[in-house]
């Protein structure tokens, strides 16, 4: 599995059950200078001020200098450069209508605490 090397920054509900494993998994993919913060840290929380971003949103942030990408554009995003078998999935992704897709993310980030569980602390990863 080569590691593929992405310029930005990740912010991600660091108390979210599926954010994490899905964190985990995007840090084993990409090396080098992908950094991956949670948006309830204080990093995070500046980088959202300084973008002029709800300071908790529910979607996934993707920063990569001067582009934004939210929400399902930055998960299938990560998908398509992630190499391996991901982009794929990223390709059956954006086969669908883009309504159909943020509908489908806005259901899943919506009962994400529901459906897949809360962590009682801040899941902060290490590189």
């Amino acid at each position: 599995m080569g590691k593929r090397t992405l310029e930005g920054v990740l912010l991600f509900d660091g108390f979210c059950v599926l954010c994490s494993a899905f964190v985990r998994r995007v840090l084993r993919r990409f090396d080098g200078k992908l950094e991956v913060l949670p948006m309830q840290g204080v990093r995070g929380q500046a980088l959202l001020v300084q973008s002029g971003m709800n300071l908790l949103p529910d979607e996934v942030i993707l920063l990569m200098g001067k582009q934004v990408l939210q929400g399902a554009d930055a998960v299938l995003y990560l998908l398509r450069v992630a190499g391996g078998g991901w982009p794929l999935l990223a390709r059956l992704g954006s086969w669908l209508p883009k309504p159909w897709v943020a509908v489908l993310y806005r259901k899943v980030a919506g009962n994400r605490y529901v459906w897949f569980g809360k962590r009682k602390s801040c899941f902060v990863p290490e590189r």
